[in-house]
């Protein structure tokens, strides 16, 4: 999703509250890379919830499932400093990787992207 592309968006659903939860979660994620990964779980945790679980929100987006697993593994399942459960969870954590933390941007960026998609084709019908 373009930067400019998302402004775009962004200021057309500003009133639709998945998207303002969306965004306030996906800017810190990028502008705060030391909570990444609990911001960008949060943007899938507003997805599920508006389509009431995962298999409805890759069916509406038209997400793989896979990648909806892969966030989820990366977001809060590896004993990672980003992570979600940091200390809590894990005695020892370590430093995401690179290659980590842009796949899971790569994806929430493309559920980001479907999601306006989404509320797009749902406008035009």
């Amino acid at each position: 999703l373009e930067r400019r592309e998302l402004v775009k968006l962004s200021a057309k659903y500003s009133e639709n509250l998945e998207v303002q939860a969306v965004l306030r979660n996906y800017k810190p994620a990028i502008d705060k890379p030391i909570n990444e990964l609990s911001h960008l779980y949060a943007v899938r945790e507003v997805l599920s919830t508006r389509f009431k679980g995962s298999k409805n929100v890759c069916a509406a987006l038209n997400l793989e499932e896979s990648d909806w697993s892969r966030l989820g593994k990366l977001c809060n399942f590896i004993p990672v400093q980003q992570g979600r459960h940091r200390g809590r969870k894990y005695k020892q954590l370590r430093q995401a990787t690179s290659a980590e933390q842009e796949d899971a941007k790569k994806i929430v960026k493309t559920m980001i992207k479907q999601f306006f998609e989404y509320l797009e084709k749902s406008e035009n019908h």
